[in-house]
C-alpha cells in the first residue's frame, strides 16, 4: 500500500502532535491528599478519679452530720491542684451529664475554679463561687462557658462508712 503525497503532510502533523501529546501527558509525579478530619472544641477531663479537695469542703465528714464535699484532680505525688475538667474556648454545644447520686448525697454542682469564692460558703454548694455554681440534673443538657470546673456535692447525715463513690459521664 502506497500513501499518496497529498496525505503525507497531514499524517506527519498528526504523528508529531501525538508524540508531543504523549510526552506532555507523561506522569512526572503524583501527590495524594490525606483525609482531614474536622475539629470541634471538646471538654477534657484532667483525671479519671476525682479527689475530695477539702478547700471548700467541711473539714471532716462526721457520722450523722450534713455537709458538702468538693472534688478536683489533686495530683497526690506533688499536691498540685488541677481542675476536674476544662471547657475550651469556642465550644458552643450543650453537654449532658449522666449520673445517679447515692444516699446521702442530695445534689451535685459545678463551679468555676477561676472565680473568687466567698469562704466559708453559707448555703452549701449553691453558694460556692459567689452563688454562680451550676446545679446539675442528670439527663439535662447545659452549655458551659469556657473555663475550668470542679464539682461540689451536698450531703445529709453522713454514714459511719463515709461517703460512697459514684460516677458522672458527660455526653454531647
Amino acid at each position: 500500500m502506497r500513501i499518496e503525497r497529498k496525505y503525507l503532510p497531514p499524517l506527519v502533523v498528526l504523528l508529531l502532535s501525538s508524540i508531543g501529546t504523549s510526552y506532555a501527558l507523561s506522569t512526572i509525579f503524583t501527590q495524594n491528599f490525606p483525609p482531614v478530619s474536622s475539629t470541634t472544641p471538646v471538654p477534657s477531663a484532667t483525671c479519671m478519679t476525682l479527689t475530695p479537695d477539702g478547700y471548700y469542703s467541711t473539714p471532716a465528714v462526721s457520722t450523722g452530720s450534713p455537709g458538702m464535699e468538693t472534688f478536683d484532680c489533686t495530683v497526690t505525688q506533688t499536691g498540685q491542684t488541677l481542675p476536674a475538667f476544662a471547657v475550651p474556648s469556642g465550644m458552643t454545644y450543650p453537654l449532658t451529664p449522666q449520673f445517679t447520686l447515692p444516699a446521702p448525697y442530695s445534689d451535685l454542682f459545678l463551679f468555676r475554679t477561676d472565680t473568687s469564692p466567698p469562704w466559708p460558703p453559707t448555703g452549701g454548694c449553691a453558694t460556692i463561687a459567689g452563688g454562680s455554681s451550676i446545679a446539675l440534673t442528670s439527663g439535662s443538657p447545659l452549655t458551659l462557658a469556657p473555663g475550668q470546673y470542679n464539682y461540689c456535692a451536698d450531703f445529709a447525715s453522713a454514714p459511719s462508712t463515709g461517703l460512697p463513690t459514684f460516677s458522672i459521664s458527660w455526653m454531647s
